[in-house]
């Protein structure tokens, strides 16, 4: 089956040669594992999907008989070129994707929590928040439960 969802990368890892493995928050599934075949290869297409701090709408294959999650195409909302630019909203961001991914557990859909990453590196992306972090581990504690 294959479907649309929009996503934040929260984690990646390479696979073998040419594949990744990475962690998507996403709006409708919550956190999934899925992997990008053949990225890592010169002509790879989906490579700037696969960073963390990415948001994107992704296509995702979901097998029927293995249950793994394949991205097999997507478009680049946005990688937040601003957050990158600096390195400590950049730790920052990867401080909260780091929090995102240990308190969702693999296939529980949360969209608040989605929502709540996405919104939080748009602020971050905005200008510089001194708090912004702390507030989104505690309001991710709270949805955690």
């Amino acid at each position: 089956m294959m479907l649309n969802d929009l996503g934040i990368v929260l984690w990646r890892r390479d696979a073998g040669e040419y594949d990744r493995r990475v962690v998507l928050l996403t709006e409708r599934h919550g956190a999934l594992a899925a992997r990008f075949g053949g990225v890592n290869r010169s002509a790879g297409k989906l490579k700037a999907l696969s960073e963390p701090m990415v948001w994107g709408e992704y296509r995702l294959y979901f097998s029927p008989r293995s249950g793994a999650v394949r991205v097999i195409g997507g478009r680049l909302l946005s990688s937040f070129p601003a957050v990158r630019r600096d390195l400590r909203a950049t730790l920052r961001a990867l401080a909260m994707c780091e929090m995102a991914l240990r308190l969702s557990p693999i296939g529980s859909a949360s969209p608040e929590k989605y929502r709540l990453l996405q919104r939080s590196l748009a602020a971050l992306e905005a200008g510089p928040a001194d708090w912004l972090e702390a507030g989104f581990g505690l309001k991710l504690l709270e949805l955690a439960g």
